[in-house]
C-alpha cells in the first residue's frame, strides 16, 4: 500500500528520442499517446540520453506520458537524485492461484469424514471463514474417497457461479484444489478491486482414523504487472489528480482517464523520493516523501533502459541510484 503522495504512469512505449516538431506546442501534438516522455527541470521534452545525463549530474527531471488527443499529459513529481530514496525494478512476473492438495488416507467403510476449507481472503473475517463438506466412506478406496469429495465441491457451482470458490481434482486418492478466478472485476472500468481467492488451510476429519497422509497449500499470488492489480493502483492513484468518487452516484464524475488495457502485461518501476518545500511560516525549509510508479507494456522490452536512466540496481531489489 503506498504510504506518500503518488503519481502513477501507466505507458504502452518508451519515448528515447524528442517528438519531432520545431516548437514545444507541435512536439506536444506529436507525441505518441501512451508513450513515456522526460522531461528537463522547465518540461521541455529532452531524450532519454540527456535525462540520465541530467539526473546523474543531479539535475531535477521529470516524466510523463500522453493520454489523449487535446496534449494533456499525466507528469510526474520532479525528480532529484540527491533527494531519491529507493528505486525498484520488477519484470512482469505471471499471477498464480492458490492451490491446496490433500492425500487421503485409507478410508473405513462407514465411517463420516469432513473436509473443511478456510479461506484467508475475506478481510471482515480472515481465517474464519470456511466451507464444509462430509460424507461418508462407502469403499475402503482413497480414490473413490477424492473423487467423491471433488464431485462434492465441484457440485457447489451455480448459475452464476457465486457459491464456488476453488474448483477440485482428483488423482489416485490426491485431492486438489485450486481457487478461481473472480471475473466480476473483469474490466476497466468497474467499482470492484482485483480479489483473488486465497486458501489458507484444509484438512480432513474422521473420528479415531488417520484422514489424510499429506497436505500442502500454497498461497495466491498477485505476481508483478498483473493488468488488473495495475488497474487498481492507477485508479487510487487518480485521486493525486483530482479524480475522486469512483463508488458514487453523482452524475458529474470527473473520473480522469486509466491508461491501462485490458489483458495486457507490466514491467514496473518505482521510485520513492523527497523534495524540499518552503513551510507555511516561511521560516524553514522541509521535505515531503514522494512516489512514482512506472507501468511500461512489458512487450516493449524497455524495462532495462528506462531503469538505466535512474540508475536503478540490475536486479529487483530496492537501491540508491547509482553513480
Amino acid at each position: 500500500m503506498a504510504k506518500h503522495v503518488r503519481k502513477v504512469l501507466v505507458c504502452k512505449a518508451l519515448g528515447a528520442a524528442v517528438p519531432t516538431g520545431a516548437t514545444r506546442d507541435a512536439q506536444i501534438t506529436n507525441a505518441v499517446e501512451g508513450t513515456l516522455y522526460f522531461f528537463d527541470s522547465k518540461k521541455n521534452f529532452i531524450a532519454s540520453t540527456a535525462a540520465k545525463t541530467a539526473f546523474t549530474a543531479g539535475q531535477p527531471i521529470y516524466v510523463g506520458t500522453k493520454v489523449n488527443a487535446d496534449g494533456e499529459f499525466y507528469l510526474s513529481d520532479k525528480i532529484t537524485k540527491d533527494k531519491v530514496e529507493s528505486i525498484t525494478k520488477e519484470a512482469y512476473r505471471a499471477k498464480a492461484n492458490s492451490v491446496a492438495t490433500l492425500t487421503i488416507g485409507n478410508p473405513v467403510i462407514g465411517k463420516r469424514y469432513v473436509l473443511r476449507i478456510a479461506y484467508n481472503d475475506v478481510l471482515e473475517m480472515p481465517i474464519q471463514f470456511t466451507q464444509s463438506f462430509d460424507l461418508y466412506a462407502k469403499t475402503a478406496s482413497a480414490a473413490d474417497l477424492a473423487d467423491a469429495f471433488a464431485a462434492a465441491i465441484n457440485s457447489k457451482t451455480t448459475s452464476a457461479g457465486r457459491n464456488a470458490r476453488v474448483v477440485a481434482t482428483s488423482a489416485a486418492g490426491v485431492l486438489t484444489l485450486t481457487a478461481k478466478d473472480i471475473t466480476i472485476d473483469d474490466k476497466v472500468d468497474t467499482l470492484y478491486e482485483f480479489h483473488a481467492i486465497d486458501i489458507q488451510d484444509v484438512t480432513l476429519t474422521c473420528e479415531g482414523v488417520a484422514a489424510y497422509t499429506a497436505k500442502t497449500v500454497a498461497a495466491a499470488d498477485a505476481g508483478v504487472g498483473y493488468w488488473k492489480v495495475v488497474r487498481d493502483i492507477e485508479k487510487r492513484a487518480l485521486g493525486y489528480r483530482g479524480s475522486m468518487f469512483f463508488n458514487d452516484c453523482r452524475w458529474n464524475q470527473l473520473t480522469g482517464t486509466q491508461m491501462v488495457e485490458k489483458g495486457k502485461t507490466y514491467d514496473v518501476v518505482d521510485i520513492l523520493y523527497n523534495n524540499d518545500y518552503r513551510s507555511a511560516d516561511n521560516q524553514f525549509i522541509k521535505s515531503t516523501p514522494l512516489q512514482t510508479t512506472i507501468f511500461i507494456d512489458s512487450t516493449a522490452a524497455a524495462l532495462a533502459d528506462l531503469a538505466d536512466v535512474f540508475g536503478a540496481a540490475d536486479d529487483d531489489k530496492s537501491s540508491k541510484p547509482t553513480a
